[in-house]
């Protein structure tokens, strides 16, 4: 039985490498994430390939933050109508009856979350970008408020719109929290006409900017 031993000690050994590389992974993606958060507070443009190929049309003072495979969601507001039917069945022939009576409902009103499936999530100086089955743009002139919500764990953005319903975007729980606050970060970020410094992020051979995100 030593190759069932041997078989139980290479699984176990190939558990480690994956969480210890998984480990690497938070660890380098959070020193990334650190470094382009305080460049976004000292209006400092990252240069970093974030991995995805980024698919919009960007405007001349437009300027890429981050981007990121992700799933966009919103909140919508439907109404059912609920209630119950009354009166009796009368019984015609064999095997048909007909019921007398009526149906006493009313409506209401519900919250539910309708997804939009994945595609490519971009943060800018002056936009929240999604491009997929149904594509966004947000500007942050518009954004009242960008926040993690506490139940779902999802990237809640709330714009001043008629509907007033909120849009959600996910990656992973590391890079949720990143994108939340960078697009906290952004409203206060102003070029004006000066061309930005631009700034390289220190890179890691080999380190996948998201893995297991989508």
């Amino acid at each position: 039985m030593g190759w069932l031993k041997e078989r139980r000690e290479q699984k176990r050994q190939e558990a480690q490498r994956q969480a210890d590389l998984a480990e690497q992974q938070r660890a380098y993606l959070a020193r990334v994430f650190e470094q382009v958060l305080q460049m976004a507070e000292d209006g400092v443009v990252p240069d970093v390939n974030w991995g995805v190929d980024i698919p919009f049309r960007l405007l001349k003072s437009e300027r890429l933050y981050a981007a990121s495979e992700a799933v966009y969601a919103e909140k919508k507001l439907r109404r059912k109508t609920v209630g119950r039917t009354s009166g009796t069945s009368v019984r015609v022939m064999k095997g048909v009856s007909v019921r007398t009576g009526g149906f006493a409902g009313h409506g209401v009103d519900y919250h539910e979350i309708v997804e939009h499936g994945p595609g490519i999530l971009a943060v800018t100086n002056k936009h929240i970008l999604f491009s997929g089955h149904k594509s966004a743009r947000i500007p942050f002139r518009k954004v009242v408020t960008s926040q993690i919500d506490r139940e779902s764990g999802l990237i809640e953005v709330v714009r001043d719109r008629a509907s007033g319903m909120p849009e959600y975007f996910y990656i992973n729980e590391q890079a949720n929290q990143f994108f939340a606050d960078l697009m906290s970060l952004m409203p206060a970020v102003e070029f004006g006409r000066s061309e930005p410094e631009v700034r390289s992020v220190e890179l890691s051979d080999g380190m996948a900017m998201f893995a297991d995100t989508v």
